[in-house]
């Protein structure tokens, strides 16, 4: 296809700029000048889409403790499909009595609203929880005549200093009384996420009567709504039954304007299906522009795209070129529109019409890289933006002969800068260049957009490892090659899990394992476990990594792990462990490891994994008693038998457990005969492994190995660790001793590929003579982008080729 690059950009730029004109020859992009005002669009959806109606929201509101009188505060609506800190509507609240704040809105009924309160008296403060952290959001569901009443704990200024309670509950399918995960629970300015339990709980929440929301990220569920009566020093139980909604195929089709013709457009929106993470998975207040699904461009110029949606479920949604903010559709003054619809009881296609990308009269800026070296495999190029509301990461358009371009339609009235990346891994796969002196935006001529990319961080396409083809092979439950995926998860790392299957496959790796993670934390004493919302990976997103590989015959298995604040060691050193400690780490840990255990079953994972490291110290004689605390308890051998066996009767497939193996010596617990087999966990970092070659290491697995499996008789998976590091020293990562490429603190000097490489030789080598392994993994597997980095992933280094050769 040709491309057409016209703009009312002035002529002499252009031609300046006449080798980018040349390149645009594959992706169809032409702008088109403005001549006269655009008009409105006509907004009109098959007729049997109900209607938006506004209705009256009461909103009253009461300060947790005086704070001062005649104060100034206002109800932000937000807009998580643009992003909840970049659009919203500020309404004033009328002052009642020095503790207590009113204010009616008009918003659209039968749908989600989310909000926040913010101190406006001088400069804004937004709203705190009762733990004095930034509320993200609240939420609420409009009815007809809906009144509000909520209780505002404080301000970073003036935090709340009170009572708390906790709040746990379980969440089943009305209809069919089944446990529902992912479901997004909100009380107090909190968010947590239901497990596949069902359950859900919530700590340091202030005491009072506050309303609990429960929705499905998906729309699958009517919205729940209950108020919660917290007491001091007391945990409070709900119990939550949400409604089924019949699921339906909504059908979208734009037409575009007729600028940036052939350019990708995507859709941004409040549920699932339209990328929305909400809070999880890196915390981002952005939508992910990689998540966002893509259009198909049809043969009349359209743009279409189906997706599976709930009847009854409020869709809000808009059609963008970069994420929810920049680069998103405007009506015809150049104003930010967010469209709506409740989603109808049949399937139905929605027409509609994008009248522009621009800022009123302003002009896009056309930014251009050129990259002079290869990128690795699946890469795409990502342009970071910085200004004062722009902090995107987006991916750029290809355009032929390793150069890429985007039309950036947002001007804002400051600066703008920009630099690159590879896959949005801009803390980490960057372009030195461009990271260490951002470029500004010229909006007025291309040719200081120019960029031309030399080198990247951690990456040198002359150390590139080309994965062999043609190599793959089924998984027959012996010989199975596999790599183990870090357990660093980001939202937007999913598209690339599943995209590099299929080259791994290719490989000859047969094998996956998943990490997904909790977090631990000690709640007046106590441990808890729960999903987190920065880190944890959403069940969604799991089940569709396990989906995609399961097409490719592949074998997966999950491995899910803890994550502690200051590192697991602290963590145990420091806790004042007592009787009652212990009871509650072990009904913690078996709320963890069954939640995994019916997600693995409905999902046919093939192996389970638990155990590891961080929660050694809760295996038998593993702890002493001293002074501060008490040792693991001489119950821990039964309760981990008891464990095993409610995980098996949940799970019907391979249970492995992880051992440790310290000083050439395997563990003698009762339980071992109850599992299906192990997996080892063998660190290049370990005494075992200061000086390795295949004779040793082949003594050392089979003194220490052979005579416990003649013993137990179960099959050993061996899970190998090594970063690419000169030295490698224990204090320097965490006990897990798995390096991701976001641990800090290494240069380029300390890579060290041979090294690693040579250790998987060593291993692999003497595992393939024992018929009792039956598989090997590399751990700590990156699988976002190739790096020639000092972490533990083996992606496009040479201890690749020697795990699967």
């Amino acid at each position: 296809m040709k491309h057409q690059f016209l703009t009312r950009i002035t002529i002499q730029p252009l031609i300046s700029f006449l080798l980018a004109l040349a390149f645009l020859s594959s992706c169809g992009i032409k702008i088109q000048p403005v001549e006269a005002p655009l008009q409105p669009p006509a907004f009109t959806p098959s007729s049997n889409v109900t209607p938006m109606h506004l209705a009256p929201v009461v909103f009253n509101a009461r300060l947790a403790h005086f704070q001062g009188t005649n104060l100034s505060i206002s109800i932000d609506i937000l807009d998580d499909v643009t992003g909840i800190d970049l659009r919203s509507s500020r309404y004033p609240m009328q002052l009642v009595d020095e503790f207590n704040y009113t204010a009616t809105i008009e918003l659209p009924e039968y749908g989600e609203t989310r909000y926040r309160y913010v101190l406006t008296s001088n400069g804004d403060e937004i709203e705190t929880d009762g733990m004095n952290q930034r509320v993200l959001f609240r939420n609420m569901y409009v009815n007809p005549k809906t009144t509000i009443n909520d209780v505002i704990f404080g301000w970073p200024s003036s935090p709340y200093h009170g009572d708390y309670g906790r709040v746990e509950g379980a969440i089943t399918d009305l209809s069919t009384s089944k446990t529902i995960a992912d479901v997004m629970v909100t009380i107090a300015g909190k968010t947590i996420y239901s497990d596949k339990t069902g359950r859900f709980h919530l700590s340091n929440v202030p005491v009072g009567v506050h309303r609990l929301t429960a929705s499905s990220i998906n729309g699958a569920y009517r919205i729940f709504e209950q108020d919660v009566n917290v007491v001091a020093g007391l945990s409070t139980p709900v119990v939550v039954k949400l409604e089924p909604l019949s699921e339906v195929k909504v059908t979208f089709m734009v037409k575009p304007p007729n600028d940036a013709v052939g350019a990708p457009i995507r859709m941004a929106g409040n549920l699932y299906q339209f990328g929305n993470v909400f809070p999880y998975s890196g915390g981002s207040r952005l939508p992910n522009a990689v998540r966002l699904p893509l259009m198909e461009m049809t043969p009349d110029g359209r743009y279409t795209l189906q997706l599976k949606l709930f009847a009854g479920s409020e869709i809000r949604y808009k059609y963008t070129m970069g994420d929810g903010f920049v680069n998103a559709e405007r009506n015809a003054d150049g104003q930010r529109i967010t469209r709506r619809l409740i989603v109808p009881s049949k399937d139905v296609e929605i027409n509609d019409e994008i009248i522009s990308w621009r800022e009123a009269e302003k002009e896009p800026a056309s930014i251009t890289v050129k990259v002079n070296s290869n990128l690795g495999y699946g890469d795409w190029v990502s342009l970071r933006l910085n200004g004062n509301q722009i902090h995107s990461t987006l991916p750029i358009w290809p355009i032929g002969n390793n150069q890429w371009m985007y039309l950036l339609y947002e001007n804002p009235d400051g600066p703008l800068n920009f630099s690159v990346c590879r896959n949005d891994l801009c803390n980490v796969a960057f372009d030195l260049s461009t990271h260490s002196t951002p470029k500004q935006v010229d909006f007025t001529n291309p040719d200081n957009n120019f960029t031309e990319v030399n080198e990247w961080n951690f990456w040198n396409p002359t150390q590139a490892v080309q994965m062999p083809t043609g190599s793959s092979h089924a998984p027959n439950g012996k010989n199975l090659i596999g790599v183990e995926f870090t357990n660093v998860y980001k939202a937007g790392f999913l598209k690339k899990q599943i995209d590099v299957l299929e080259r791994l496959y290719e490989a000859g790796v047969n094998w996956i394992i998943l990490s997904p993670t909790w977090k631990v934390q000690l709640i007046n004493g106590l441990p808890f476990f729960s999903v987190d919302v920065d880190t944890s990976t959403s069940l969604a997103d799991l089940g569709s990594v396990i989906a995609a590989a399961k097409k490719l015959e592949m074998s997966v298995g999950i491995y899910p792990q803890l994550i502690f604040e200051n590192g697991a060691a602290d963590w145990w050193q420091s806790s004042i462990r007592d009787q009652l400690w212990w009871q509650q780490w072990y009904f913690e840990y078996e709320r963890f490891a069954m939640n995994f255990a019916i997600f693995a079953e409905e999902n046919q994972v093939d192996q389970l994994i638990i155990g590891g490291s961080a929660v050694q110290p809760s295996f038998p004689d593993e702890l002493v008693t001293n002074e501060r605390s008490m040792g693991t308890p001489k119950s821990s051998e039964e309760v981990w038998g008891e464990l095993i066996l409610k995980l098996k009767k949940s799970y019907k497939k391979d249970l492995l457990l992880t051992i440790p193996a310290r000083g050439g010596n395997l563990p003698t617990y009762k339980f071992l005969d109850q599992v299906d087999g192990y997996y080892l966990e063998i660190d290049s970092n370990s005494p075992d492994n200061a000086t390795f070659s295949l004779e040793t290491v082949s003594m050392y697995m089979d003194s220490m190995i052979v005579n416990f499996q003649s013993l137990h008789k179960k099959p050993f998976f061996l899970g190998l660790n090594s970063p690419s590091l000169q030295s490698y020293r224990s204090d320097a990562v965490n006990s897990e001793r798995v390096i991701s490429p976001f641990t800090a603190g290494y240069g380029q000097a300390n890579v060290a590929l041979d090294s690693q490489a040579y250790f998987y030789e060593v291993y692999t080598t003497v595992a393939r003579e024992r018929p009792w392994i039956y598989g090997v993994a590399s751990r700590g597997f990156f699988p976002v982008a190739e790096l020639a980095d000092f972490s533990s992933s083996i992606f496009g280094k040479p201890a690749l080729l020697e795990l699967v050769k």
